[in-house]
């Protein structure tokens, strides 16, 4: 996780200037090298271009990431962080999952992430929402990870126009008083200063 990750000299800076480019870093794990970790620092959106990264994750369609290989992290406060990778396989079927981990939970809270596939022309093209409730002191079904597949499937050359991922993630406490479809809207309003609606989406 996040706080397995030591400061190293081989740190890899990614810093991306163009569109809506934002900066993420590219750690190796301290505890087993192989294991690359993108960090995402800005819950407004980072923008990561498949392109930046080593091959085989270099591409959307690959079946390559996994926790222990590759994946996007990111942290809600201290001791709370999600993380998600995304598997593309031959035929078109997409899966993103992301996980949710919370060492503190408090009774209402609920954690949110998006991401967003943009296309090589910059457009978005499509947007996975994932959220998870607290209840009582874990997550709803009562533990503190919390893992959410979200299926996506396109006919395999869609994928070859698929050029980057942005992730956004947020977290609403009790007393805003949100109901479920306010929370939804509030997590799509924060993304949709990014997509300005474009696109298809899905939601779990």
């Amino acid at each position: 996780m996040l706080h397995a990750v030591a400061i190293l000299a081989a740190l890899v800076p990614a810093l991306l200037q163009a569109g809506h480019a934002r900066a993420y870093m590219l750690y190796p794990d301290s505890d087993d090298p192989g294991n690359l970790i993108v960090v995402i620092e800005r819950a407004t959106g980072d923008l990561v271009r498949f392109a930046s990264l080593p091959p085989p994750y270099n591409v959307a369609r690959q079946m390559a990431q996994a926790p222990e290989r590759f994946s996007f992290r990111w942290r809600y406060a201290r001791r709370q962080q999600g993380l998600a990778w995304l598997n593309v396989d031959a035929a078109g079927r997409g899966v993103l999952t992301v996980e949710f981990s919370s060492a503190e939970m408090i009774d209402g809270d609920s954690f949110g992430a998006a991401a967003v596939l943009i296309g090589k022309d910059e457009k978005p093209l499509h947007t996975f929402y994932a959220r998870v409730d607290v209840r009582g002191t874990t997550f709803d079904g009562g533990t503190d990870r919390k893992r959410i597949r979200l299926v996506l499937e396109r006919p395999p050359d869609w994928w070859h126009d698929v050029g980057a991922i942005s992730f956004h993630y947020m977290k609403y406490a009790k007393h805003q008083e949100l109901d479920d479809a306010e929370m939804w809207a509030a997590m799509r309003s924060v993304v949709g200063r990014f997509t300005k609606g474009e696109g298809t989406e899905q939601r779990r």
